[in-house]
């Protein structure tokens, strides 16, 4: 009844909404269904259903990753949904196609998922003598065979200038080596004109060839050569992040670089040296050993290195010298005049780890009033179990 309300109010409010969260209220049943890194157990959203549009197919474009993946993107005439003005949406593979038998000239619904994201639904109507799309078995960009992996194509040719490209624009991007002053248009050029040929070689780029690429003059030329020199010194994990290896996000990039003194170390470990870490699962350890058993990859890091820029962990040291190096701890229950929020900036200020839930993994269990399940489950698995107090002598000893 309460949605049904909030649909029926939306209209009204200053400004859009797509949808309802709901909660519960109990702040120790909250505790008791717990959180992952990502989100709550004792939230959901409802999400209302989203404006439809038609409009026609006009072709079907292949657009290639940074891992070589062939993503087919749907081109159609311009439509206006939730206030913007979009023409293109994702396809997905060739099983969402093929599933949605969508053909080039039909009428097809578009809908903006979560008010954001433009989505194709089905095919509505197909255009006279139309024939099912079949994703190309070549490479558009390099002309190489692809490899057909579950329900996704993929290009496996390394010197593949697409794949290299997009991986360019990842290694640059603000969440990876931060190199300002770069853009997709500008890498393409820098490529085309054989000025680079992977990463590495930005940080060998001349003044003198920057300033021959369009609309760069001497102060964006200056700007780019600066913020590609100051990248030199970013931590390592931000490094690691930037190869772009499936499965390694900033956090995975952050954990491992804690645990190895540098990106050497991490080339020569085995799916059994990383999967010891906590984080760590066999999938994202067998990427990690996949991607630094190519000579290419070698390569790249050995150019890194010798251009300057850091390899090296430097917080590995720092923190296994901490008092709480490789202990992990779970809390649960309040505590009197202590926030949970203390508790924890003072674990990771020792070097430990807090974490949501409780495994054979977890070293200490910081137990206060009203404890949720956490604390059976402690019991049942011989973690030791600490108050308020005995928490803080641990500190002090």
């Amino acid at each position: 009844e309460k949605i049904d309300e909030i649909k029926n109010q939306q209209k009204y409010y200053d400004f859009e909404i797509d949808g309802a969260v709901i909660k519960i209220n109990s702040l120790k049943d909250r505790e008791i269904l717990g959180s992952t890194s990502k989100s709550p157990h004792w939230a959901i959203a409802f999400k209302y259903p989203a404006e439809e549009k038609k409009t026609f197919l006009k072709k079907i474009e292949i657009r290639i990753g940074r891992t070589g993946i062939l993503t087919p993107v749907a081109v159609f005439n311009p439509i206006n949904i939730s206030k913007t003005t979009i023409n293109k949406a994702t396809l997905h593979n060739q099983n969402f196609i093929d599933k949605n038998d969508i053909r080039v000239g039909d009428l097809i619904a578009i809908k903006k998922a979560g008010e954001i994201i433009p989505e194709v639904l089905r095919s509505i109507k197909h255009k006279e003598n139309s024939k099912p799309y079949k994703i190309p078995n070549v490479c558009p960009a390099c002309g190489v065979k692809v490899v057909k992996i579950k329900s996704f194509f993929q290009c496996v040719n390394p010197s593949c200038p697409a794949t290299i490209l997009q991986n360019i624009v990842h290694f640059i991007s603000k969440e990876a080596m931060n190199i300002s002053g770069l853009g997709k248009k500008t890498i393409k050029t820098l490529l085309e004109k054989k000025l680079i040929k992977d990463a590495s070689d930005l940080y060998i780029l001349k003044e003198k060839d920057v300033l021959k690429i369009e609309n760069f003059k001497e102060k964006s030329t200056q700007n780019l050569i600066n913020s590609i020199e100051k990248s030199k010194s970013n931590p390592s994990w931000r490094l690691l992040f930037a190869l772009g290896i499936r499965e390694v996000g900033q956090k995975t990039a952050k954990i491992i670089c804690e645990k190895f003194s540098s990106i050497l170390e991490i080339m020569t470990a085995t799916t059994e040296d990383l999967t010891k870490i906590n984080e760590v699962g066999e999938i994202t350890a067998s990427n990690i050993t996949k991607y630094f058993s190519n000579k290419k990859a070698k390569n790249l890091i050995k150019k890194l290195n010798m251009y300057g820029v850091n390899i090296n962990s430097e917080n590995k040291t720092k923190k296994e010298n901490l008092k709480f190096s490789n202990t992990s701890f779970a809390i649960t229950g309040k505590f009197e005049n202590f926030s949970r929020k203390k508790i924890e900036t003072i674990i990771e200020k020792n070097g430990g780890k807090v974490t949501s839930n409780i495994s054979k993994k977890t070293t200490y269990l910081i137990s206060g009033e009203k404890p949720g399940s956490k604390l059976e489950k402690a019991k049942n698995l011989n973690i030791k179990i600490l108050n308020k107090n005995e928490f803080l002598d641990l500190i002090n000893n």
